[in-house]
């Protein structure tokens, strides 16, 4: 996951407004993963992963889903700040011997590709796409869904 205006935020309003930013995502993702079985975490700087077991009927509707709720306002101080987030969705299924590794280079990959206008949301990774360059991170469950996300 990743969002768009992440760095205009910390210009603009300073760190401590980057940091409530980034508090909030994290709790917003916190109460998302809390009702379903899935996992979060901070990647580092304004990149998250989410694990989640998700049934291929619903899987549309939930990370769409989630995508509204990252993308709500946030308050900081006397300022109403937005951001837009890029999602990349990767499915253990499609990655070649499922590892997380290659699970997250997937959603890594799809959530370059969203952001840089080649494709739409939500962008579901290939097996091509495990194989391009990526960030390495957190362990999944091989039946998970993987998000990568950036809160930019």
């Amino acid at each position: 996951m990743d969002g768009v205006g992440f760095k205009a935020v910390n210009d603009t309003y300073g760190h401590a407004a980057g940091d409530a930013v980034i508090q909030t995502i994290g709790q917003r993702l916190a109460r998302w993963t809390a009702t379903r079985q899935a996992l979060a975490a901070r990647l580092g700087g304004d990149e998250f992963a989410v694990s989640v077991v998700l049934p291929p009927a619903t899987a549309l509707a939930e990370i769409t889903g989630l995508r509204e709720q990252l993308q709500q306002p946030f308050q900081h101080e006397q300022h109403t700040l937005r951001l837009d987030v890029s999602l990349g969705v990767a499915r253990a299924v499609d990655m070649p011997g499922g590892t997380s590794s290659r699970i997250l280079r997937g959603a890594d990959t799809a959530m370059y590709k969203v952001k840089k206008g080649r494709a739409t949301f939500p962008y579901l990774a290939t097996r091509a796409d495990a194989h391009e360059d990526t960030v390495n991170g957190c362990r999944v469950g091989r039946r998970g869904t993987h998000l990568l996300a950036r809160a930019a």
